[in-house]
């Protein structure tokens, strides 16, 4: 009898968010030569993951707004686990030796994945200074995300170290031009460290080869029901208009002003933004005595 421990579970948790939020290119496949002689065997049937994109080469599908989400390690890794233990139908339970080979190539790819992010980390903290801060953000959220659950500890993962900036040095921050031509080139890099990070479609194709078709059948049904759940999700989200900021016209302002600022006037606009948020009072005119 197979019971998934804490440990198993954690090191399942989702790789694939930083392959998504950051993107997802797949590992090209084996090629099968075409002038292989025709008495040399039937070739190996893809068991790749029904739905699940394997791509060859680069990527020319165009704009990834026009395809399905990636599948994420972790939600696959959910639907395979389900077949562990007392919880899962007979029929379909994990025996011992299918656990083990599936634990051994799910901890192959979690090892592959934290050696490429670490490898990684400190250039894509460079690059997402160059961009702008609502896709430092979501490159922030990813990653981190993506760190812990390899198992890395969290403050390893490739965010802003220190302490959390005051609110006016974030507003400021925030506001500060971005150069077009270095935002377009981290992008680009970005988009080539993610292509070339190890992609957990070639793992899940392992995965469903050591797997029955009964078991594989349970699989599917489940990553069916994961994809509406999340589709779900997305249109409610995507259905909020998302209010207007109130201090947007301001904001807008300031970013005007800093386009022609020295250095050293942007620090001391900092100071006094500082100063005035500790202070709220102190430029505002006194009230007339009773």
């Amino acid at each position: 009898m197979i019971r998934p421990t804490s440990s198993v579970a954690s090191r399942s948790r989702s790789l694939g968010l930083f392959l998504v939020i950051c993107g997802a290119a797949m590992s090209p496949g084996l090629a099968v030569a075409a002038d292989d002689p025709p008495l040399k065997g039937p070739k190996v049937k893809d068991l790749g993951v029904p739905g699940e994109v394997r791509r060859f080469g680069t990527d020319q599908q165009g704009d990834r707004k026009d395809r399905n989400p990636a599948l994420q390690h972790g939600q696959f890794m959910r639907a395979v686990n389900a077949l562990k233990g007392d919880q899962s139908d007979a029929k379909v339970r994990l025996s011992e030796d299918q656990a083990q080979k599936i634990e051994a190539l799910d901890r192959e790819f979690r090892e592959q994945a934290r050696a490429y992010l670490t490898k990684n980390a400190d250039e894509i903290r460079q690059l997402m200074r160059d961009l702008p801060e609502n896709e430092r953000q979501r490159v922030r959220e990813s990653l981190a995300s993506r760190f812990d659950n390899a198992g890395m500890p969290k403050n390893d993962a490739p965010k802003a170290k220190g302490r959390r900036q005051p609110p006016a040095d974030r507003e400021m921050q925030d506001a500060a031009p971005i150069d077009p031509e270095k935002a377009a080139a981290a992008k680009t890099r970005l988009r080539e460290i993610r292509e070339a990070a190890p992609q957990p479609t070639e793992v899940h194709a392992k995965i469903f080869a050591v797997l029955t078709p009964d078991q594989r059948s349970a699989v599917e049904s489940a990553l069916q029901k994961s994809k509406e759940q999340a589709a779900s999700k997305r249109e409610a989200a995507d259905s909020k208009d998302s209010p207007p900021r109130a201090d947007a016209p301001a904001r807008e302002r300031l970013r005007e002003k800093l386009k022609d600022m020295t250095p050293e006037e942007r620090r001391e606009a900092v100071k006094k933004l500082r100063d005035r948020r500790s202070n709220p009072d102190q430029d505002r005119p006194n009230k007339p005595k009773k």
